[in-house]
């Protein structure tokens, strides 16, 4: 269930949107072969995921209409890939505090980053309805434009949400970054959960610029 609110932090790069006739030509190469590799990703102790699929979050709904592209199915016909990075520890489960990091590649261009503003403007907050064992469970979400330090075009958002399960109060914090490169649409994020309200360090800022540039250059290299 707590993946389905991660999940919620990267959908604005799966959102639909008509796409320009004058859009320049995408490159010929692959959504997977132009992904950000892990060596570009944070030196955190973690795990890699890879995904060629776009997600479906059954059962979540919005009570803002127009904050349905957040949960609707995206479109599955697109070339897409996502690389994760999740922290982990030893010694035993650990969930609060821990890392995730990620960016994901989607061609041709799928119109999210033309419809950034739309959805932030009607969406500065929304509650997001998770169907879990038959109970369903509101997580209060909220969204505020970001800048971080970024050479060139880009769009970044942070959203943090609240809710609880099994009498404990949980807070995540997401910083989205998007942009478009030769027609297509890429996007790195960073999420964390803690009990109490989460902050973003500079650190955490300063990681996603420098993946967020590496991404934007790897689809400009690509063939």
């Amino acid at each position: 269930m707590l993946i389905v609110v991660v999940a919620v932090v990267l959908a604005f790069t799966l959102g639909g949107g008509d796409n320009s006739s004058d859009e320049p030509k995408v490159p010929t190469a692959s959504a997977v072969a132009m992904l950000l590799p892990e060596s570009e990703f944070p030196d955190i102790t973690g795990e890699f995921t890879l995904e060629t699929e776009q997600s479906d979050d059954d059962g979540t709904t919005v009570d803002n209409e127009k904050c349905a592209q957040l949960v609707n199915t995206p479109d599955t016909s697109a070339d897409f890939a996502q690389r994760e990075l999740s922290e982990t520890v030893d010694g035993g489960e650990v969930f609060f505090g821990l890392d995730q990091y990620s960016a994901d590649v989607t061609k041709p261009a799928d119109g999210g980053y033309d419809d950034f503003d739309d959805i932030l403007s009607a969406c500065e907050t929304f509650t997001l309805n998770l169907e879990e064992d038959g109970e369903t469970i509101p997580v209060a979400m909220k969204l505020d434009e970001q800048t971080l330090p970024i050479s060139g075009d880009y769009k970044a958002v942070r959203m943090t949400g609240q809710f609880s399960i099994s009498d404990i109060e949980v807070h995540m914090v997401g910083t989205l970054v998007v942009g478009e490169e030769r027609g297509v649409s890429f996007s790195v994020s960073h999420n964390t959960f803690s009990d109490s309200a989460p902050s973003v360090s500079s650190e955490v800022t300063s990681n996603l610029a420098e993946m967020y540039t590496a991404q934007r250059q790897q689809i400009a290299d690509a063939a």
